[in-house]
């Protein structure tokens, strides 16, 4: 346990630096960076180089490729509202990814959701069975694996409303499979919208460039088949790109609404659990706060005994009353350097914004300082813009 203080250091140069053009400059490439992957990618590693807004062709190489797009926006929204997901390697599922058509428009945000129970898998703890084969037949084709799950994907689908009238007349049952796909699929949670529930999905993580899609797809074969041999024929098999950390975890806990503009900077250094620290003297040697508790007027904090002792040191009581206090500090050399880019990035993307606005503006109030039902309709849309 530990406890800490901050001290704050404000620099005169650096608050005139960042009022300046070169600065702004440079928030501009960080925000292009972080949008493309080019750097890291939102699980802080770099792994990713998404240069694919700037391929023409997009469409799959051969019979094991997937839409170029697909890889890299599948998983959106798994990590958080506005994160891009894990890598997709491959999937045997039955749903159609719709493609982005460019970097800033908005596209499906997918869940994920637990699997409580399963109608054969529940029984007499057939899951534990089939996953240890899982690993058996991952091993066979060595298939380098991080982590096995069993889970659901959801996401909410748009129905257009012209078709949505169309159908109002149709027979609900009308030539509908009975099988747990078509049970979740059409759950309405509002007019026109409705939510998306996948069959229940293995899936399995594996180290980032170690599997090939046709490697993957031969594997998922192998699973399928194993499913059959129990009588299970609703389940789907996905790969993604995944890494165990033992150091790092989310933010579980946001102490701003999503809709603040200022979230993805205030997150990262509020008092949630999972703030990354380090030791003032082992800043490359990171790890996460667990939770806090108050005795009198001292603040406590729970965190792996690894972050500030070596592990040959053994698992012996250190008080700082005999011996020197262990300094903690709120991120490492590698979460600061992120955190530091990461702001950057929004102050770009912020930017961004500021300059599409005032066009906008500039070009309805030209339009509606002429005449007739389109000036006036300008003036209108002028008006929701800047009430918004």
């Amino acid at each position: 346990m530990l406890t800490h203080s901050l001290d704050f250091l404000v620099d005169d140069t650096w608050e005139r630096h960042v009022n300046t053009e070169t600065f702004d400059k440079g928030c501009d490439e960080c925000s292009r960076e972080i949008t493309i992957g080019h750097r890291f990618d939102d699980s802080r590693s770099d792994y990713y180089t998404c240069d694919i807004w700037w391929e023409t062709d997009t469409s799959p190489y051969g019979p094991y490729d997937l839409d170029k797009l697909e890889p890299y926006f599948y998983y959106t929204g798994i990590r958080g509202h506005a994160s891009r997901g894990p890598e997709l390697v491959f999937r045997a599922s039955r749903d159609v990814f719709p493609p982005p058509s460019g970097s800033h428009q908005r596209f499906r945000r997918m869940r994920l959701l637990p699997v409580y129970e399963h109608q054969k898998l529940s029984q007499d703890n057939r899951w534990a069975t089939i996953r240890s084969k899982v690993v058996e037949l991952l091993d066979q084709r060595d298939i380098k694996h991080s982590s096995i799950d069993l889970v659901r994907f959801s996401w909410d689908e748009i129905i257009e409303k012209e078709q949505n009238r169309n159908n109002e007349g149709v027979e609900e049952n009308k030539d509908v499979e009975e099988d747990e796909y078509k049970k979740y699929a059409n759950i309405k949670i509002a007019p026109y919208k409705k939510v998306v529930i996948t069959p229940v999905t293995i899936w399995v993580g594996v180290l980032p460039d170690t599997l090939t899609r046709e490697v993957a797809s031969d594997s998922s074969n192998d699973i399928l088949n194993l499913l059959k041999e129990h009588g299970i024929f609703d389940i789907e098999v996905a790969y993604r790109e995944s890494v165990a950390r033992s150091f790092s975890g989310p933010e579980l806990f946001a102490p701003v609404r999503c809709s603040d503009p200022l979230q993805a900077v205030i997150d990262p250094v509020t008092t949630a659990l999972g703030l990354p620290i380090a030791g003032l003297n082992t800043l490359k040697s990171q790890g996460t706060m667990g939770f806090f508790f108050r005795v009198d007027k001292a603040l406590y904090a729970v965190t792996a005994r690894h972050i500030l002792f070596p592990e040959d040191q053994g698992n012996e009581l250190h008080s700082y009353n005999s011996g020197p206090k262990k300094k903690v500090v709120l991120m490492g050399t590698e979460a600061f350097a992120y955190f530091l880019t990461s702001i950057k990035g929004h102050i770009g993307t912020q930017n961004y914004k500021i300059s599409t606005l005032e066009e906008q503006v500039a070009t309805l109030m030209a339009r509606s300082e002429g005449g007739g039902s389109k000036a006036e309709q300008a003036a209108s849309e002028l008006w929701r813009l800047i009430a918004s």
